[in-house]
């Protein structure tokens, strides 16, 4: 069976069908950790090409600058969950191959420098975004995210409390019941100052959330997977 994607172009430079063959081989090839978990056994040709006993994908055609041929090695009802996820991300072909291997893609946000080893990554608003929203507003709101990471959930969490970051992912209940109980007023009532949500990282056991409540549109969807174009901050 074959899926063919078509592929619209955006007000800057063209995302190509190019890219995202280019793209999806990279995720394919020998050393990709990522294929075992994705496209393994599913695209006609991946597998030998990740074993490096081809030296290209047959179930990967191009067709047209904005046609692409997906041919699976059996019929899967999991392909187009796999293309919408972010290991299937498109890279531009022609960046990459300038860049010395740097990661040139179309996102909201663009990697800008890291923040000193062990202290996070700065990313910055892309101005060439393609999204608007419903009032075409073009998104992302946000001028500049800054991901960090903590020892610990109770460090990350105390972080919270004190104002030093607007969100924490990834928190289990039990380690850090005590620290919330100790805070409970802050998380209730119309002016609470914290807010929480559970995450679906996993079906098998409690994860969270917990964020500054100016923060207004951040939700997690599927598999933890967050999308920060449409977050706002209240002044």
């Amino acid at each position: 069976c074959a899926t063919l994607w078509s592929l619209r172009p955006t007000k800057t430079r063209e995302v190509t069908a190019h890219d995202v063959a280019f793209s999806l081989s990279r995720l394919c090839g020998p050393g990709s950790e990522a294929f075992l978990s994705t496209f393994k056994g599913k695209i006609a040709g991946a597998d030998e090409y990740h074993a490096g006993t081809s030296s290209g994908i047959d179930g990967i055609r191009v067709i047209d600058d904005l046609t692409l041929q997906i041919t699976l090695a059996r019929p899967d009802e999991s392909i187009l969950f796999l293309l919408a996820q972010p290991t299937a991300g498109v890279i531009s072909k022609k960046a990459y191959e300038q860049c010395d291997g740097a990661i040139v893609a179309a996102g909201p946000f663009i990697p800008q420098s890291e923040k000193g080893e062990g202290a996070g990554l700065l990313l910055v608003r892309n101005g060439d975004y393609f999204a608007n929203d419903a009032f075409g507003n073009g998104l992302p709101y946000l001028d500049t995210l800054i991901f960090s990471l903590s020892s610990s959930n109770d460090v990350s969490l105390q972080r919270l409390l004190n104002e030093e970051v607007d969100l924490v992912t990834g928190v289990y209940l039990d380690p850090v019941r005590d620290i919330l109980e100790r805070h409970m007023a802050e998380f209730t009532g119309p002016d609470a100052k914290f807010m929480m949500q559970r995450s679906d990282d996993a079906a098998t056991y409690e994860v969270y959330s917990i964020h500054s409540s100016r923060l207004i549109g951040f939700r997690e969807n599927f598999l933890g997977h967050r999308d920060f174009s449409v977050v706002q901050m209240k002044r």
